[in-house]
């Protein structure tokens, strides 16, 4: 109902778009870059812990294993059910599997004890059922004896932060090399802000945290997540255009879709309400399509929605007055067009700087001078011998053929619009790009 009265001109609902054929049929593609974080719950009773759980599920969270070795039946059950039910598919519970199908969870955990003795044709028709399964190991010799799981912990990696005295064995200077057919590796263990970068050096596909989260109070727990998924720039930026027959939420819905992970929301000369309106929905379809959502100028629409973070441009408020306003844990980015814009943000520590026009683009108005390649390279250049490594999306009239190019400049990523809304084949269109992107990693 909110679509139709907000959207500039009479177009179908979102409810309509979604019964369209194939329209939920299309493959997310998750960005490259991304490390994926998986949160474990506290192993004994946490006061109000459903509630916390579901504020951490609205902060983003987009995995979260239910661990309770202690918990009876009867408990666990009333902890499941006072969880809202949308968000059971990002899910994983370790005990009491016979629940699942109760709550539509379609993701079981294996301990090391439960796996051993589980056989294994026994966990593949769970695979065959369309069920997720996950097990936990401290020794990485055994993952070739484990292709059948699509992911393990593997622990310890750090020295644990709820496990006094769990300390971790790894060599200085690890990195895991995983056999041909090897599940996915999720580190686990005294992982927290500081070092989550080093588990991604290390080679690890993810990341698991406990102590991190649970060791906060109720109100941080979820600042502490989202400073924890922040941290990470998407190299695909999309930005909302009202492309001919299409309104701003129209191509955002089309372009999550089709799996785009970051969304800008760029709306123009409208009244700040009426850009909260707007916002307000493409935060709910960001959150169900597990993305990222950057509103661009309007810092307090921003704020009101609790979007991921806020872009600024040049003419716009300062990378530090956005800070002051949406804190530490929003990501912020800054527009520059030359090296002394550059140099102007980077005082301020934006999480990555826009660079651009690339080329000539209708969509913006009073475009800054176009850069081409040899203006990246000048700009990103300079930016080296500065010692500014803030990382560069590539911004402004680029089409996916121009990706590598530009990656071989040293940009992070690129951001893209019209090549995607019109793509005949939007999906194809977006995991191409994702596989270029992956090239350049």
């Amino acid at each position: 109902m909110l679509l139709r009265t907000i959207w500039r001109k009479k177009k179908p609902s979102i409810k309509a778009l979604r019964k369209r054929p194939g329209s939920l049929k299309r493959k997310a593609v998750k960005s490259t870059s991304d490390l994926e974080l998986i949160v474990i719950s506290s192993p004994v009773p946490v006061p109000n812990e459903a509630d916390g759980i579901q504020q951490l599920f609205e902060a983003g969270m987009e995995l979260f294993h239910l661990r309770k070795p202690d918990m009876d039946q009867d408990a666990f059950l009333k902890l499941l059910a006072q969880m809202d039910s949308k968000y059971c598919n990002r899910m994983a519970i370790h005990q009491h599997h016979d629940l699942a199908d109760d709550f539509g969870i379609k993701r079981l955990h294996f301990t090391e004890w439960k796996r051993k003795n589980t056989a294994k044709d026994e966990l593949l028709g769970l695979k065959e059922k369309g069920l997720k399964i996950s097990t936990s190991i401290h020794d990485l010799g055994l993952l070739t004896s484990l292709s059948h799981f699509d992911y393990v912990f593997f622990s310890p990696v750090f020295d644990s932060l709820s496990k006094k005295g769990y300390s971790s064995s790894l060599e200085s200077g690890f990195k895991l090399v995983k056999p041909v057919g090897s599940p996915k590796v999720m580190a686990l263990g005294g992982v927290e802000l500081k070092n989550l970068s080093q588990v991604k050096a290390m080679g690890f596909d993810g990341a698991a945290v406990l102590g991190a989260i649970w060791n906060q109070t109720e109100k941080e727990r979820p600042k502490i997540l989202q400073a924890l998924m922040k941290k990470e720039i998407n190299k695909l930026h999309y930005i909302s255009q009202e492309p001919p027959f299409n309104s701003h939420l129209e191509s955002i819905l089309h372009a999550l879709e089709a799996g785009c992970k970051w969304v800008q929301l760029r709306v123009k000369n409208l009244q700040e309400q009426e850009v909260l309106d707007i916002a307000k929905v493409a935060r709910q379809l960001c959150t169900e399509h597990q993305a990222q959502l950057i509103i661009n100028d309007y810092v307090t629409v921003a704020k009101e929605v609790n979007a991921d973070g806020v872009h600024v441009g040049l003419n716009d408020m300062s990378v530090a007055a956005a800070r002051q306003i949406l804190g530490p844990d929003k990501i912020i980015g800054a527009t520059a067009n030359t090296i002394d814009q550059v140099i102007m943000h980077a005082k301020a520590h934006p999480d990555y700087i826009g660079i651009g026009p690339f080329r000539f683009t209708r969509t913006k108005e009073k475009l800054s001078p176009i850069l081409g390649l040899e203006g990246y390279a000048s700009i990103l250049n300079a930016m080296n011998s500065l010692k500014i490594n803030i990382p560069v999306i590539a911004v402004g009239g680029i089409i996916s053929s121009d990706v590598p190019a530009l990656l071989a400049q040293g940009v992070h990523g690129v951001a893209i619009s019209g090549d995607i809304n019109h793509a005949t084949e939007m999906e194809r269109k977006v995991e191409e790009i994702y596989q270029m992107l992956q090239v350049a990693k």
